[in-house]
């Protein structure tokens, strides 16, 4: 079926919206994880309750989880945008252009994007340590081996997602004009 110039318009305007919409629930997981953080540390250091770190850790890393898998919608959205309706309709190349920008392939800018989750992880679970000791070194190993793996899947997920789902794209592209 031969869709119109009007519905990949539409379509296309409704998958920049949903792209935004993953983008806005990354700002408010990131205000949540800062805001938990504070008050774990907050009351953790006042009522001397280490484990209230640990937990608000845990809480901070199934955050930067979600992020990341938002962070792979849009990516999955973006790629698709391109594949399928960009190329359609003169005028819109917003994620053809983009996907080459200089931008998503600055390993600084990767960094920086994706620094607050574990650097709120790890300075709750450094500061409950501090308060603690030995006592949490159980808690704290599981966060760091947590803290490294949810690290390199940002880091890759930031690098390599987007080319990634472009090919996956292709490959249903190729697929359904085989049949």
């Amino acid at each position: 079926m031969k869709q119109t110039l009007e519905g990949y318009i539409d379509e296309y305007n409704q998958l920049r919206a949903e792209i935004r919409m993953y983008l806005e629930h990354g700002t408010k997981s990131l205000q949540i994880a800062m805001v938990l953080s504070v008050a774990a540390m907050t009351f953790g250091h006042q009522y001397k309750f280490p484990w209230l770190l640990i937990l608000s850790s845990l809480i901070v890393l199934y955050l930067w989880y979600d992020e990341i898998r938002h962070l792979r919608a849009v990516k999955r959205t973006a790629a698709y945008l391109e594949v399928f309706v960009e190329q359609k309709v003169p005028g819109l190349n917003w994620e053809t252009y983009s996907a080459d920008h200089p931008f998503d392939k600055s390993f600084v800018n990767r960094a920086i994007a994706a620094a607050p989750f574990p650097t709120l992880v790890v300075v709750q679970a450094l500061y409950g340590f501090h308060l603690a000791g030995w006592p949490l070194w159980l808690g704290i190993t599981g966060i760091a081996i947590f803290t490294g793996y949810f690290s390199r899947l940002s880091y890759l997920t930031a690098k390599y997602g987007r080319e990634e789902e472009r090919q996956h794209w292709e490959e249903v592209l190729r697929k359904r004009t085989s049949d």
